[in-house]
């Protein structure tokens, strides 16, 4: 096949199976309506760890700290699929928005967490509060 009929017919065909996919709604990255939602995801990710007990949905729905027999732990959308960690040796600073957590993976980036209001900021708060200093540095 020629070169000018395969290149367009190429750029063509990926333009179109991202229009698709957007169209298809396949494009939106997961969210947490529930704690339920939260607490299945966290047990997907985690197989064989610790279950989860109790979670709490961030008020956009895009993270979700969960609570599990070995502490707290955060999940968040990556794409299509989700990221979960434990909150063990992470660091949690406040912002403007809600909270950032920091952990000590060079391969897991800085999550934002967006809190609506003194509900959301309770819960969480009530959840990170915790009384071993090993567990959680915030």
């Amino acid at each position: 096949m020629p070169l000018d009929v395969m290149i367009p017919m190429v750029v063509i065909g990926i333009a179109g199976i991202g229009v698709l996919t957007y169209l298809l709604g396949w494009a939106k990255p997961v969210s947490f309506a529930v704690p339920e939602d939260a607490m299945r995801a966290w047990a997907e990710n985690f197989p064989d760890g610790p279950a989860p007990t109790s979670a709490a949905v961030a008020g956009d729905g895009r993270a979700a700290l969960v609570e599990t027999e070995e502490g707290p732990g955060l999940i968040w959308p990556m794409g299509q699929d989700c990221a979960a960690r434990l909150l063990k040796d992470a660091q949690v600073s406040p912002t403007k928005a809600g909270l950032r957590v920091d952990f000590h993976d060079f391969g897991t980036p800085p999550v934002p967490v967006v809190l609506d209001g003194l509900h959301d900021a309770e819960a969480w708060r009530a959840i990170l509060t915790d009384p071993n200093p090993e567990t959680l540095h915030a």
